[in-house]
């Protein structure tokens, strides 16, 4: 008789444990599908932005690639005209200038640079790997 309660409690704390593990991998593979749904959305949002590019659009390309090029390039300018070096000090100064702006500025760059270039899956990407460090106590 004790042996046939023993075996019923056993077998009950085994399906219990099957049970809650059966619906720990089922929360698991809906954060995951969750996880891809957005993924994919963001996806689309990219690929729309990307097909639908403006004359605002080329004009923020501009604004951000210009910098870049006359960075590389103002030191080969150098050879022929010998005052393109201050093009290159110009142009660090301003990115000292942006350092110093409020970070809520910076963020609104990033979030415009996120929107115009279609980033969103990029940076759903990086909020849920930021979310998931600061609950894991990071």
């Amino acid at each position: 008789m004790i042996a046939s309660l023993l075996g019923g409690a056993l077998s009950w704390w085994r399906e219990r444990s099957q049970h809650k593990a059966k619906l720990k991998e089922i929360d698991q593979q809906a954060q995951i599908n969750q996880r891809q749904a957005r993924a994919e959305a963001a996806g689309k949002l990219d690929h729309q932005s990307r097909d639908n590019i403006t004359w605002e659009d080329g004009y923020l390309i501009l604004l951000f690639t210009l910098p870049l090029l006359l960075l590389f390039f103002a030191p080969l300018l150098t050879l022929i005209w010998p005052e393109a070096q201050q093009i290159t000090q110009a142009v660090m100064a301003g990115f000292e200038a942006l350092k110093a702006t409020p970070v809520a500025y910076q963020g609104a760059i990033g979030l415009i640079f996120v929107y115009v270039f279609g980033f969103r899956r990029l940076l759903h990407r990086l909020l849920d790997n930021w979310a998931g460090w600061k609950t894991r106590g990071g």
